[in-house]
């Protein structure tokens, strides 16, 4: 199965297809843009790197095996830090996420779908959904992520820096599984 169906979070879609259509509108006017949170979700969250066994799983066995699809090196998004449930509902195989704003209208439902739920949510709480990405991300991704936060209020960029710091100096792990 693959779709937005299997997405869910139909009350932060609606409001993260509000918050698309008022910013499309030229009405946005929130302490993190959308425009932010777009490029946020867009980003990689870790360098290209070979599917793991679990993430072919859906695949028929005679393809799995495949060494072509083994060793192709797939880049995963922040969205998919931000929208968990983004991976249960597309395989990394079969993501047509788009890599520039100016492609999602060519982007597939199921992607479209999950990024109008991955700005609400960053909107809704943009320090801890920061932090989580922060936390979920590599080290050579971080810097980037954190120079596309330069944009967002200082006060926000100062909490997300001292959770961050908090977070690492406690011990928290990079795969910290947590609703957002």
């Amino acid at each position: 199965m693959r779709g937005a169906s299997l997405l869910g979070g139909e009350a932060s879609a609606y409001r993260g297809a509000e918050l698309l259509r008022r910013w499309a509108m030229g009405e946005d006017g929130g302490a993190v843009s959308v425009h932010s949170a777009l490029l946020l979700l867009l980003s990689s969250l870790r360098r290209p790197a070979p599917p793991a066994p679990w993430e072919l799983a859906r695949l028929p066995p005679c393809r799995q095996g495949d060494p072509a699809l083994r060793s192709r090196g797939f880049t995963q998004q922040v969205l998919s830090a931000v929208v968990p449930e983004f991976n249960l509902a597309v395989p990394i195989y079969d993501r047509c996420n788009p890599s520039r704003i100016a492609d999602l209208p060519m982007a597939p439902r199921a992607e479209r779908y999950a990024l109008a739920i991955g700005v609400a949510r960053i909107l809704k709480n943009p320090i801890n959904t920061a932090v989580h990405v922060l936390s979920a991300s590599e080290e050579p991704c971080r810097a980037k992520l954190m120079a596309q936060m330069d944009s967002w209020p200082v006060t926000i960029r100062m909490a997300i820096i001292r959770s961050f710091a908090a977070r690492r100096k406690n011990g928290a792990g990079r795969r910290v599984k947590r609703k957002l």
